[in-house]
């Protein structure tokens, strides 16, 4: 049941999807990626960054009554952040790559 006064706040973090191709990580564990940039009617990545790698985002709801006294672990509000560790099995994942990346389209979860 829910309260009068409560309401959801949603969190989307979209990840960065183009590489720059050599660094798997760099110091500020940021600048080895980019996001694409709008290209006519499109999205492309940038040429310092020319890899497309897949895309990923997160969507969090999170239920709040009266947000005025939250605060993150990381920090106020605007440290919300997210990570990703790649747990993927590498074939299946070079497949999707591949047939679906490689391709430009967007295959269904899993198939490979």
């Amino acid at each position: 049941m829910r309260d009068c006064g409560s309401a959801d706040v949603k969190v989307l973090i979209h990840f960065p999807s183009c590489w720059d191709g050599v660094h798997k990580d760099s110091k500020d564990h940021m600048s080895h990626m980019a996001y694409p940039i709008k290209v006519g009617d499109h999205k492309a990545c940038p040429n310092k960054h020319p890899v497309p790698v897949p895309e990923l985002s997160y969507s969090i709801r999170l239920p709040f009554h009266n947000g005025r006294h939250v605060h993150l672990s990381s920090g106020p509000f605007y440290t919300m952040h997210a990570d990703f560790w790649n747990a993927w099995n590498q074939r299946v994942l070079r497949r999707l790559v591949d047939k679906c990346l490689h391709a430009g389209i967007e295959c269904p979860s899993f198939e490979a």
